[in-house]
């Protein structure tokens, strides 16, 4: 009897499912041991993952002069992140500012110099974003720029510890943050009101 023989690209296809079907059976498995090592090894992937790069430019109606840099990494799971800094950007454009919003990705081109306030965001899985700890150690000669920081989460209670590394990373830039901004999908209604607001007051001149 002849021995049925698999081509190159089955194997190759077959190893990735196997792959695929392992890897979600050990975070099957973790989680119904322990939930706690669930997310923590499942946030340690969302807080290393690098998307596309995205850059836009909004400018103000009447604009004061004000130039604004928004950096986000966008949430795994939901737009919650980027639609807090979109809103942040909006409310700064409404008072004056002109607003660019791009993400830490390695291919940001992005100088310092530019821009008069940087606003950093991420989400908050259990670790923060790798990515964007990474963009703050590239920034160069800001030392003399306004920087606030947003963290978006599930839960609406705001603890300190989720900005401690972003405060870290600033520190051996020689800035510390104006303000944190906690942004939660638990009450996301008045989260969005809330970025609003923040980026009007930016905004100003």
């Amino acid at each position: 009897m002849e021995k049925k023989k698999f081509s190159k690209k089955k194997i190759v296809v077959i190893s990735i499912l196997s792959a695929v079907i392992l890897a979600i059976s050990a975070g099957i498995i973790a989680y119904l041991i322990n939930p706690y090592i669930y997310y923590e090894i499942y946030g340690s992937y969302l807080c290393t993952k690098e998307y596309p790069q995205k850059q836009e430019v909004i400018n103000a109606k009447q604009a004061n002069g004000k130039k604004v840099l928004v950096v986000y990494q966008p949430s795994a799971h939901t737009n919650i992140t980027e639609e807090m800094a979109y809103k942040i950007a909006q409310g700064a454009s409404e008072t004056g500012a002109i607003v660019t919003l791009i993400r830490p990705s390695k291919d940001a081109k992005i100088n310092s110099n530019d821009f008069d306030t940087i606003i950093l965001g991420s989400p908050w899985y259990t670790r923060p974003s790798v990515k964007l700890l990474e963009f703050i150690q590239n920034l160069n000669n800001i030392s003399n720029k306004e920087i606030h920081i947003f963290i978006t989460q599930g839960g609406a209670e705001k603890e300190d510890y989720v900005f401690m590394p972003f405060e870290q990373a600033l520190t051996t830039k020689g800035v510390k943050p104006l303000t944190k901004e906690l942004y939660s999908a638990e009450i996301f209604e008045k989260s969005l009101e809330q970025a609003l607001e923040f980026g009007r007051n930016i905004g100003q001149k």
